[in-house]
């Protein structure tokens, strides 16, 4: 297996190395997925909000820009999840809320992206591309 490869994304030769590095270990890279988010309730939301769209919309138009190189790109968009930042203390009773206000009943730990995620890198998502998949426990229906 692959130890994690770190590269700065405001350094195209070291993602150049760090694109390198994988497909020398692992092969053509043939797929790509966006995720990002952060608990944003009582925060501004004209950053975030900005940021997680062109998360969406870079996702789109790689997908489309990549296909006729056989790349698939597609993005996910996590709901509420347990992380280091969302656990401290003073987060404590705004994960509960969140977690009242999913229907689902609980926010999502890091290992339910796992699932959406290898559904998207799988052969089961080959004519899958540009699509941005809500992983959110039901929390968008409202």
């Amino acid at each position: 297996m692959l130890p994690p490869v770190a590269a700065d994304v405001t350094d195209p030769a070291a993602l150049s190395a760090a694109v390198a590095q994988i497909e020398s270990a692992l092969g053509p890279l043939t797929l790509g997925v966006n995720a990002a988010g952060i608990a944003n309730r009582g925060l501004h939301q004209a950053h975030y909000n900005s940021a997680k769209a062109a998360v969406v919309r870079l996702g789109r138009s790689l997908a489309w820009e990549w296909a006729a190189w056989g790349v698939r790109v597609n993005s996910i968009s996590p709901g509420y999840t347990y992380t280091p930042m969302t656990q401290r203390p003073e987060q404590r009773d705004a994960m509960q809320g969140y977690a009242k206000d999913t229907p689902l009943g609980r926010n999502a730990q890091p290992e339910d992206m796992v699932g959406p995620v290898i559904f998207l890198l799988s052969r089961a998502a080959s004519f899958v591309t540009g699509v941005d998949l809500l992983v959110d426990g039901g929390h968008v229906i409202w």
